[in-house]
């Protein structure tokens, strides 16, 4: 497993690489779970992001595993997390047959503008951490090889990447300090 960190202007390449030396097949599931601060921040997805699913058994969205839309309805629209009242965690994926490659996180000085290549990373969770975990207020946005979060589960959805015999994968992510106005940035 390799990660190379590259600044880029005002851009950061994260790139990953993975080698299977072995001679068997290898199922392996990475999401990228980078924490975020959610006061006053914003969650942007392009259009197509239009259904969500929670996969927690504890969810406050419903029942876990079933589908609902896009941005969610009050009290808990999930592009605002920072105006939900009460102490709650969550997990949510997109639908595992939408698949994007973009998603800005904005707070009221700056914008981030995360992208990746979605036939590398087909699949896109958000988990959601409004104090419920060690009383702290994060969310991480993950892009991920894998359609849940245990190899097991992502497997037995087979929604999993498989790394052949002496076979290698990479990826990238590209964060992106905007500068500019929001209007038109996701496609």
């Amino acid at each position: 497993f390799e990660r190379t960190i590259t600044l880029e202007g005002s851009s950061c390449r994260v790139s990953y690489h993975i080698i299977n030396k072995s001679d068997d097949s290898l199922p392996y599931l990475w999401a990228w779970h980078a924490l975020w601060d959610l006061a006053d921040l914003t969650i942007h997805l392009p259009p197509e992001a239009h259904t969500v699913i929670p996969v927690h058994d504890n969810t406050f969205l419903g029942t876990k595993d079933t589908p609902l839309s896009w941005p969610g309805c009050p009290p808990y629209d999930l592009r605002f997390p920072s105006q939900w009242k009460k102490k709650t965690t969550t997990k949510i994926y997109l639908h595992p047959n939408i698949h994007i490659g973009e998603a800005i996180l904005e707070w009221p000085n700056v914008h981030l503008l995360v992208q990746w290549d979605s036939s590398l990373l087909p699949y896109f969770g958000i988990w959601y951490n409004h104090g419920g975990f060690k009383n702290e207020y994060n969310i991480a946005i993950e892009p991920t090889t894998g359609y849940y979060d245990r190899l097991d589960l992502a497997a037995a959805h087979q929604k999993v990447s498989i790394l052949s015999p002496h076979a290698s994968h990479s990826w990238e992510l590209c964060l992106s300090i905007l500068l500019c106005e929001m209007d038109h940035l996701l496609k």
